[in-house]
């Protein structure tokens, strides 16, 4: 298999990964909070690969829903990585040269090497007007367990650089 098809073992027919070749503009690595803040073992963070077909689709999300002065709008999204992995550790890789100096996919194979994965259910991305974030629920919870990442700003779709978000913005 060629080294750059990736399959995701549980994400659905109809993704943009099916049977595609991947085509990566940027990756984003958030932290992740539970709701329930006596929660244990559940993911710390979540990375995401964003091509120019799913940064169009949020971007016209989120005029949508400017336009008819909605507070969200939100879409299933099962193309990312949710590991227990800290924020800490995923700054340590970040900041090695052979991080720095990969394209992309080379950086999604040493950051999938660092932050095994963890399972989550219904992981949707919520639009605002001028942000978005990642939500979902760990395999076998309830809602009481949601998790969110923080707030990304619309402008973070305009640049191919790789960013870790570890708190909201202002």
């Amino acid at each position: 298999m060629p080294r750059d098809c990736l399959i995701i073992p549980d994400c659905h027919r109809n993704s943009r990964w099916h049977g595609e070749l991947k085509m990566t503009n940027k990756i984003l690595i958030l932290s992740a909070s539970c709701i329930n803040e006596f929660a244990s073992d559940v993911p710390q963070s979540v990375f995401f690969s964003i091509d120019t077909s799913l940064a169009k689709r949020i971007r016209e999300l989120a005029a949508y829903v400017k336009e008819n002065d909605l507070y969200a709008a939100e879409f299933f999204f099962y193309d990312c990585h949710w590991s227990e992995t800290l924020e800490e550790e995923i700054e340590v890789l970040m900041s090695q040269a052979a991080f720095i100096e990969s394209d992309s996919s080379g950086q999604e194979t040493m950051l999938r090497d660092v932050m095994p994965s963890c399972r989550t259910e219904t992981t949707s991305i919520r639009v605002m007007k001028e942000s978005f974030h990642l939500t979902a629920v760990p395999r076998h919870c309830g809602d009481d367990m949601m998790l969110n990442t923080p707030l990304i700003p619309l402008a973070e779709l305009e640049s191919n650089a790789t960013v870790l978000i570890t708190q909201q913005y202002s």
